[in-house]
């Protein structure tokens, strides 16, 4: 799996990834982070994940998943049409901040588009509901 961002979301992923044994590369901007994670012997790769040569070291003609958590839209507009150009058959996980984001990114090609908004309403209303010991039908 080639994990594109390794910001707070990112990091999330990483970790319930590795936990049922996944092998993953993470790519990120973030050369200091990218130093620590390999130090700490994980995968990385520094660079910006819409490059080819990056996409390349990090394993892209052998992965069985991108998952990208940027928050950057056109950056992942970049990124899913890079990608599907090379790899028109790997699946793309994405997070977006916006509704109108997914719409695009669906369009590129995106598999799965998590959105932030919908996911955190859906998350609170279930908490609510769970605190006030009311089961939706």
């Amino acid at each position: 799996v080639i994990l594109c961002g390794y910001g707070p979301t990112g990091a999330i992923v990483a970790r319930r990834l590795q936990e049922v044994g996944l092998p993953i590369v993470i790519v990120d901007l973030n050369y200091k982070q990218v130093q620590a994670l390999k130090a700490s012997k994980q995968h990385a790769v520094y660079g910006d994940s819409a490059s080819t040569i990056v996409l390349e070291a990090a394993g892209l003609q052998n992965a069985a998943l991108l998952v990208v958590t940027i928050p950057d839209p056109q950056a992942m507009r970049a990124l899913v049409r890079k990608v599907k150009r090379e790899r028109p058959d790997l699946p793309i996980i994405m997070r977006v901040r916006y509704r109108s984001d997914r719409d695009s990114l669906v369009a590129l090609g995106a598999d799965d588009v998590v959105w932030e908004e919908q996911e955190a309403g859906e998350e609170i209303a279930h908490r609510a509901l769970r605190r006030l010991e009311i089961t939706p039908n």
